[in-house]
């Protein structure tokens, strides 16, 4: 099956079975540059994606996956289409990196960066598990110097949270559970002040 826009260019080119799309499917901007390709088996997303801007820059890569889920209204199982695998997403001017990690059925697993623009150094650091925060995540400087380093468990700050001064040094160490601030552990104190009080 192929499709074309008004001004005669192809727009989208794929295969169908049995009515539902399959195989390979591309398509194209107006300007003929592709804009994305990937497959489907059974109208449904599988395995990797890439699309692209209308200047020809990769945008995003993609992988997917097929897997039966439970319909709200009945027992009956249906198949749905996940990101599921690795993924990573560019700067839409230069093509730069802009954050990847891994998805596990449509939801953010494992370790994710995101980067300053020039893709190559972190801004953060997260963990993720089920689509919520888990374990450490951290915050870098331009020059890759870590300024924040936070805990988590299922969404909520549990566990040490330290902030770091522009030199390294640390400033700030509180303890949390289950979200709620439970210890200061260190705080930055003006000395010359504390001593008249």
């Amino acid at each position: 099956w192929q499709s074309w826009y008004e001004n005669g260019k192809l727009k989208d080119k794929g295969s169908y079975s049995m009515g539902l799309m399959s195989a390979i499917w591309e398509g194209w901007y107006p300007n003929t540059i592709k804009r994305y390709e990937g497959s489907y088996e059974g109208d449904l997303k599988i395995g990797s994606w890439k699309y692209w801007t209308d200047q020809s820059i990769l945008k995003d890569e993609e992988s997917y996956k097929v897997f039966p889920k439970t319909s709200v209204n009945s027992d009956r199982e249906i198949l749905q289409s996940f990101k599921h695998g690795d993924f990573k997403s560019y700067d839409e001017m230069q093509g730069k990196l802009v954050s990847e990690g891994s998805y596990n059925k449509g939801m953010q697993n494992g370790s994710w960066k995101y980067f300053f623009p020039g893709g190559v150094i972190a801004s953060r650091e997260l963990n993720f598990k089920d689509g919520k925060l888990e374990g450490s995540s951290k915050e870098f400087s331009r020059r890759g110097e870590i300024k924040s380093e936070i805990n988590y468990k299922n969404n909520k700050k549990n566990g040490n949270m330290k902030v770091y001064s522009n030199r390294g040094k640390l400033i700030s160490h509180v303890v949390y559970k289950n979200g709620v601030k439970i210890k200061d552990v260190l705080k930055k104190i003006d000395y010359k002040y504390s001593t008249l009080k």
